[in-house]
Parts: structure tokens; sequence; C-alpha cells
């Protein structure tokens, strides 16, 4: 996990994240492909998590909702981001949520056997408290350019949460 924020922050996009709202466990890593280990994260770390969403919701004139992109298939994507979508809904619920979830390959075999458990149990959160899923194929992004892909997907269809 480390090494993934370590890459973002050094390269082009470094200035497209506000350090004070990077986290990163103390043990550097993240859920071990494990649910209910990114979910028992979630509700640890829930006041630290807060507080950055806090911090960036007090900036905002007008508070329209938040996008969650992640997967569903690892264990910090799935869990942890159930839980931050469950807290979410919780702490802002006359707002907008929508997340970009990224599905797991269904024609390859994965190293990760729990895949399908962390996917289902993450498809129920999504139901119950995401107002919109913009579901994305790993299988079809693997084939294209992926960075920029996501990116104008998100772009476009945030344009009337950024520029009301």
């Amino acid at each position: 996990m480390r090494g993934v924020i370590n890459s973002i922050q050094t390269s082009d996009i470094r200035n497209l994240f506000n350090p004070e709202n990077i986290y990163v466990s103390k043990e550097g890593g993240g859920a071990g492909n494990n649910w209910a280990s990114g979910y028992t994260q979630g509700e640890a770390v829930q006041e630290t998590l807060l507080d950055m969403i806090d911090r960036e919701a007090e900036y905002c004139d007008s508070l329209e909702g938040f996008t969650l992109a992640h997967s569903i298939a690892g264990g910090t994507g799935s869990g942890m981001g159930s839980y931050l979508l469950e807290m979410l809904a919780d702490k802002y619920g006359k707002k907008l949520i929508q997340t970009y979830s990224v599905f797991p390959n269904q024609s390859e075999s994965s190293d990760v056997v729990v895949q399908p458990y962390n996917s289902l149990l993450t498809l129920k959160r999504l139901t119950l408290h995401a107002d919109a899923v913009v579901v994305l194929d790993n299988t079809a992004l693997d084939r294209i350019a992926i960075n920029s892909l996501v990116a104008t997907v998100m772009a476009a269809s945030t344009t009337t949460l950024r520029y009301p």
C-alpha cells in the first residue's frame, strides 16, 4: 500500500491530492484481500477519516455529494470502502453518493480466492447506500488505457456536481 501512495505522491498528479487527506495505516499495508479486515480497519480509524472528510466538506460552498472510487474484489476497497459508504450515508444522508466500482475479472482465475465473497459483501452495501454506481469492468479496462478512460468518465459524470 505504501508503494502505491508513494508513487502517487511523487508523480505528475501529486498536486491533485492534499497530503493532509492521505491516510496510510501505521502497518503500511492494506487489508490483505479480506473484506472483514478492511471493514474492521475502517471502524478503527473512523474518527481520522471523518476528520478528513469533514474538513473538506467545510471548504465547500454547497456540498452536493461524495464520490467513492474503489475495487470490490480486494480487502481495502471492498471492506473499508463499504464502511466509508455506510459512514457517509449515515452522517450525510441527504447528500448524493456516487461510486466508481471496479468489478473483478470474471473470465480469468484470480490469486484472491475470497474475491467472490468480497464482491458480494460489497454489493449489498452498494445497493443500500449508493445513489449511483458506475460499474467498471476490470477485464475490459485491462484492454484499454485504463487511467485515461476512468478520468474521462469521472469528469463527465460529475460535471453537474462540480459546476451546479
